[in-house]
Order: C-alpha cells, then structure tokens, then sequence
C-alpha cells in the first residue's frame, strides 16, 4: 500500500517537465512563424537578395581582365571578351525570366523558385572562380544572369503577396536599397579581396554571403495560394458594411418563422463582401501565356509603366558606360576618384528609394513617379557644362536622387495593375518588368558607347538624348499612369490609396443597388 502510493506521484512528476517543454516548444514555433511570414522579415530578405545580386553583377567586373590576363589572352582582346561576359549575363537574365514568372506562378511557391536560383548562383560563382578557360567564364556569367532574374521576379512578387495592399509601394522601396548598396559596396570590396588574397579571394566571399542569403530564404514561411492578393489587405470600409449586416437579424420583422431564414442571409452576404474588391488569383495558374501577353498589349497603362521602365534603366546605363570616360577626359579621373564620384552619385539612392516608396503609397505611384521625373530630368542638361567640379557631381547626385526613385512607384503602379487584370500574377508582370529592364541596359551600353566613341561631343549629346527620353517618359506617365491620368481629369488626392479606396467605395455601391434591384 504504501509502496503503492509512493509510486503514485512519479508519473506526474515525469508528464508535468514534459507537458511543460512541448507547450514552451509550441509557443517558440509559434512565434518563429509570425516573425518568419512577416512583412518585414521578407522584405529583409528580398532586399537582401538584390543587394547580392547587385553585388556579384559589380564584385568581379574589376578583377575579370587580371583573370583573362593569367589565362594568357592578348591584351588586345581583353575589352572585347570582358564585354561579351557583360553581355551574356544580361542574355541570361532576359532569356530564363519568362520560365522563371511562368513557373513561380504555376507552382504557387516564391520560396522554392528564390532557392532554386541561389543554387544557380553558387554554381556560376564556382565557374567562375576555378574556370580554366574563356567559355566556362561565359557559362558562369550566364548563369549569374539566371539567379538575377530570379530575385528580380519571384522576390518582388512575394512581397506584393504579402504586402498590405496600401503598404505596397513603401515595402518595395526598402527592397530597392539593395540595387545602390551592392553596387557602392561590390566595386572596392572586390578591388580590395583581390588585392590582398587574390582572384579566388571576391568569389570565396561571395559564396559565403549567398550561403547565408539561401538559409534566409529557406527560413520564409509563405502566404497560402488561397490568401494571396485576396483583398484582404484592403478592407477599411468594411466595419460598416458588417454593422449593416448585422442590423438584419435584430428587425422587429423578423418573427419566429424567418429565424432560420435571416443567419442564411447574413452568413451571405459576409461571405461575398470581401470578394468584391478582388481579382481571382486562383486562375493565374490556368490562363495561357498567350493569353497573358494580349492583355498586356491591351493595356496602355501597364505599356506605359514598361516605357518608363526602359527609359530609366537606358539612361542609367548609359551613365555607368560614359560618366567614367567623361571624368578621365575632361578632370584627369583615375578609377579611384571615378569611384569617389558613384559615392556621391549612390549614397543619395539609398534614401531616395525608401522615400518614394513610401510617398506612393501616401499619394499614389503617378504621381510621385511625375513628380521625381520632373525634378531630376533638368539636371542632364546641367551636367553638360564643365566650369566646375563639384557642380558636375552635385548635378549627378541630384538627378540620381529623383531618377533613381522613380523605380519603387512604378514597381507599385504594376502591382496596382496587375490587381485589376484575371489570371495574372505579379510573377507574370514583374517576369516582364525584369525583361525590360534587363534589356534596356544592354541597349543602353551599347548605344552610349557608340555615341561617346564616335563624336567629339557624345557626352553631351548622351544628356539632350536623355533629357528627350525622361520628357517623352514624362509625357505618357501624365497621359496613360494611374486610374485617372492627369492629362485625362486625374487630380492630386491627399490619403492612402485614393485607387483602393475609389475601388471600395464602387464595391459598396454596387453592393447597396444590388439587394434594391
């Protein structure tokens, strides 16, 4: 008996530690998938991803004449076959984005597409970095071009589903910092790594940093299909819609034989008033791609977002080409004070992006994508002149402060697009938006080398070209952006999403006519 009641108490004694472990292992796990499906946890690791991004496209572009040089080309070829690696990584990225947009929305997993394309990207940097000849430089390059257009599609498409509608533009200016810090930081760490350690040295730190961009992104817990882009983000009118709901079943009406009757209404009504404001995303998996191409030559306001798109990134690659050999030419730059002068071109980026994405969302994409343009396309014609230093940077700073930013409105304004388009994905349109872009810069190199080369005054001619380009861009961004274009009655609307909010009101008018009816 009493050895009976001895023993009693050990087996509570062995379930309470054990109870105790397992409910503080499920509130761990629970707080480990808040935090990792959060707006800015993957905001942070899409960010994150351009920034190596960026970084591998500028890290290895010093060191690659001294590896041609030890592999014994000619000095003579050496230009050539370094522009040939420039090039075959823009026809990677512009050649694998359609099979990257097409299956990160057939498969429904943005995380899977971004981890698939860091292995990509550690397969380039291993070529890269024990390549014994010419063409297996050109596979790594090619393959860096595929992991590129990977985070510039499937990252910028699982921000925007994860996003609050209204936070869209914000969310994805801090993704864009990424671009101005890989490209100020890429440039002396790869010059500095090579110097001290060697060629191997840029690419080893590279890899080391990609290992961590992959656990980052193997520690994203995404959004189900389900509630992706499901107006859910974009409700503020509905605690009035559910207060008159909830007036039905307490009418003086409503007798004993209705009861039944008035919940099925009610339950009906909740049910389909969050669907109004939505596009259905579920059929982005079935719609051909044929189908998904007409409706974006149909749509003057997404072609019109693509024109600026191109015109940006031509402008800015044209500047990376020339303003080098401007500085050399006109003020005796050697390349560290030409990489003192990007300082003072990129640093202002870093705080422009942010706050342009931000301002989007507060006035709408159009408008601040007019506005930035405006502001900065003057400053072209300024860099024209050659009386003073410092005048010239300042100009080059100011306009890649406002140029720069016009990226995260028009990032914003083609999610604000493909909102309103059935069976199309943000994969699909920033798929599109990478192609453009991606082409646009190996246009851009190859005409401003051209110009620059074969006139005296190509560098002033590049700035009146650019100046043409930003005022036509100008133009179609008042004539076709945004649901009401300025050219077309559109008017500035001070508070949040004027576009979502316009949306809700229509829904709710068109709830109110429809029980009337």
């Amino acid at each position: 008996m009493a050895s009976s009641m001895s023993q009693g108490p050990c087996p509570d004694q062995s379930i309470e530690p054990s109870s105790a472990s397992n409910s503080l292992l499920r509130q761990v796990l629970l707080k480990s998938k808040t935090w990792r499906s959060s707006v800015a946890f993957v905001t942070t690791v899409v960010g994150v991803g351009i920034a190596l991004d960026t970084l591998n496209a500028n890290i290895v572009v010093a060191v690659f004449p001294f590896r041609l040089e030890e592999l014994h080309y000619p000095d003579i070829s050496i230009s050539g076959l370094v522009g040939w690696l420039l090039f075959l990584y823009s026809i990677g990225l512009v050649v694998s984005t359609p099979v990257i947009a097409v299956a990160s929305e057939r498969l429904g997993s943005r995380r899977g597409v971004m981890v698939a394309g860091q292995f990509s990207l550690l397969g380039s940097q291993l070529l890269l970095m024990m390549a014994p000849m010419f063409w297996v430089m050109c596979i790594g390059r090619f393959l860096e071009g595929i992991a590129s257009a990977v985070i510039m599609t499937a990252g910028l498409a699982l921000i925007c589903d994860t996003t609050p509608d209204k936070d869209i533009g914000g969310q994805l200016g801090m993704a864009m910092i990424g671009m101005p810090f890989g490209a100020l930081v890429g440039p002396p760490v790869g010059g500095a790594l090579y110097k001290r350690w060697g060629y191997k040295a840029p690419f080893i730190f590279s890899i080391l940093f990609t290992v961590v961009d992959i656990t980052c992104r193997l520690l994203v817990i995404e959004k189900p299909v389900s509630d992706r882009s499901l107006g859910r983000h974009s409700l503020p009118k509905e605690p009035k819609r559910t207060e008159a709901v909830g007036l039905q079943p307490v009418q003086p009406s409503a007798g004993l034989f209705n009861e039944a009757k008035e919940p099925s209404t009610t339950v009906q009504v909740v049910a389909t008033a969050p669907v109004l404001p939505v596009r259905e995303d579920t059929a982005a998996n079935k719609l051909p791609v044929i189908d998904i191409l007409v409706q974006f030559a149909s749509s003057p306001r997404l072609l019109t977002s693509l024109v600026v798109v191109f015109i940006c990134s031509f402008v800015f690659s044209a500047a990376d080409v020339t303003i080098p050999l401007c500085l050399q030419n006109v003020w005796g730059f050697d390349s560290r004070r030409v990489g003192l002068a990007y300082l003072a071109a990129i640093i202002p980026t870093l705080i422009s992006n942010p706050l342009a994405g931000v301002l989007a969302d507060r006035f709408g994409p159009q408008w601040i994508a007019i506005l930035f343009t405006i502001c900065g396309t003057p400053w072209w014609g300024a860099m024209t002149t050659t009386f003073s230093l410092p005048f010239f940077i300042f100009s080059y700073g100011i306009e890649n402060f406002f140029v720069a930013a016009v990226a995260p409105p028009m990032t914003a304004e083609l999610a604000a697009i493909t909102r309103t388009m059935k069976g199309v994905g943000y994969a699909h349109t920033y798929g599109t938006f990478n192609i453009v872009m991606g082409t646009a810069n190996a246009v851009g190199s190859i005409v401003a080398g051209q110009v620059y080369g074969h006139s005296n005054r190509g560098w002033d001619i590049l700035c009146y070209i650019h100046i043409g380009l930003l005022g036509l861009a100008l133009i179609a961004m008042m004539t076709f952006t945004g649901e009401k274009p300025f050219l077309r009655g559109g008017s500035w609307k001070l508070g949040k999403h004027a576009s979502i909010d316009a949306a809700m009101e229509n829904s709710a008018e068109g709830d109110q006519n429809g029980p009337t009816a």
